[in-house]
């Protein structure tokens, strides 16, 4: 019973494949939001979520920092 049952684990190609997930997450909602996608109708974004993908967004094509980018699914994280 010692077992932690929920640990996270450290295996380098874990966190790969965890980021990988995070990063097509970020990309699908941008692009359902970019493009208005039906789905979005029954399973609505709330306003928190939405101002921080258009952040996102605005950031990324003004040609914002890395650092900026970084802020900014930061923020849409924390909506999730």
């Amino acid at each position: 019973m010692g077992e932690k049952v929920f640990s996270a684990l450290q295996v380098n190609s874990t966190l790969l494949n965890y980021s990988t997930m995070f990063a097509r997450l970020i990309c699908f909602m941008l692009r359902s939001v970019r493009e208005n996608h039906i789905w979005m109708e029954k399973y609505p974004l709330d306003y928190e979520q939405l101002q921080a993908i258009e952040k996102l967004w605005e950031t990324v094509e003004g040609g914002g920092t890395d650092q900026a980018v970084i802020e900014c699914i930061h923020e849409l994280a924390l909506t999730i």
